[in-house]
């Protein structure tokens, strides 16, 4: 059964730190020395920063403080490293594309909590609780 008390506390600090990113990111977006431009109105801006960061960032921390499982922050920090820092610099990213790297992390943001729920699951039946209580609860 679903139990918005219990809840709370995880979308709180999963909220909080979905703001926090999605508000790096924009001030870093519209730094002077950047070249990226905005083409959409700011309210839109800033509404799909903060649903991409919901899915990639808001998502694992709040199944870690819910659930205490620790595999969706694994992932959430693995994706974080590849896009912000891997692909931005050389052997593996050259730094001269032209998308940043955060606009993938909020592109693919789906596909994130789709592999933390999954992992989310998979941790908690390897620990003896069944996977399906994680959705139900």
């Amino acid at each position: 059964m679903f139990s918005p008390r219990r809840w709370r506390r995880a979308a709180l600090l999963g909220g909080l730190a979905s703001a926090l990113y999605a508000a790096a990111l924009l001030a870093w977006s519209l730094r002077p020395s950047s070249e990226i431009a905005l083409s959409t109105p700011l309210w839109l801006t800033i509404g799909g920063a903060l649903a991409g960061a919901v899915g990639a960032v808001g998502v694992p921390i709040a199944l870690r403080v819910r659930y205490r499982v620790r595999s969706p922050v694994a992932l959430m920090a693995g994706v974080l490293l590849f896009w912000h820092v891997l692909i931005e610099y050389p052997p593996i990213g050259s730094g001269q594309g032209d998308t940043p790297g955060f606009t993938f992390v909020f592109l693919f943001a789906p596909l994130y909590v789709a592999g933390y729920l999954l992992l989310a699951a998979v941790e908690r039946w390897l620990r003896g609780r069944t996977g399906l209580e994680l959705a139900l609860a």
